[in-house]
């Protein structure tokens, strides 16, 4: 079995504290080193259904197109794959020594856009990282509210009308009920982009390496 990586995107559960002071690794973490283990074991990747995930997956270059249009740049999607001793990566976008994290927002709701500091912890540990495989000193997360597509669309119809359990009837006025709040044309991009920046910090770049370590000697005891 190879050496455990921790991917960038994962660090989030790595960085969850044990409830017992005593333990090195969280459930959290225990539970992702286990699903590593068994994938490196078997061969296969776990696969996760979500249309959360798969809003920000559709709309990603459409996010980058407009980054670019609002601040000026000329950025392409990044597809070169960082990797270290530790943890590895493969960052959104890098601009002139600056890591860009795209995120899309799947409502609404979701998309910060009163908060002041970067909304989720696992985005900040993932952002170092970042900065840490590529050398860069610093980094940003921008944040986008995009209509839905048409697909993701129609299963949050879907799931609404099972949740409730409504008949099928239903599904049409769902699907316009739905689209009508995922529909965003009307408001200006600038008013849909909210840019959170991390600052680079060794001392985290270090825990995160100590991170890896804990976690190595626990599949060690799995395995």
């Amino acid at each position: 079995m190879k050496k455990f990586k921790c991917r960038a995107s994962k660090l989030g559960d790595l960085f969850t504290n044990p409830r017992n002071k005593s333990e090195k690794i969280s459930e959290t973490a225990k539970t992702y080193l286990k699903e590593w283990v068994v994938e490196q074991k078997f061969g296969v990747k776990k696969e996760i259904i979500s249309r959360y995930l798969d809003k920000g997956i559709y709309l990603e270059d459409e996010a980058i197109r407009h980054y670019n249009k609002l601040f000026k740049t000329n950025a392409e999607k990044n597809d070169e794959f960082f990797e270290n001793e530790y943890i590895q990566g493969t960052p959104d976008l890098i601009i002139d020594g600056k890591i860009v994290d795209i995120k899309c927002s799947f409502s609404a709701f979701s998309f910060p856009m009163f908060e002041t500091e970067l909304p989720t912890k696992a985005y900040y540990y993932q952002l170092q990282a970042y900065m840490w495989l590529t050398g860069c000193r610093e980094a940003e997360v921008a944040y986008f509210l995009l209509d839905s597509p048409d697909d993701v669309i129609l299963r949050e119809a879907k799931s609404i009308m099972y949740k409730e359990q409504l008949p099928d009837d239903f599904l049409e006025i769902l699907i316009e009920e739905v689209k009508e709040s995922h529909t965003f044309q009307d408001i200006p991009i600038k008013d849909r982009c909210k840019v959170f920046k991390v600052e680079r910090s060794e001392e985290v770049i270090e825990e995160i390496a100590n991170r890896v370590l804990n976690a190595r000697e626990y599949i060690e005891t799995i395995k």
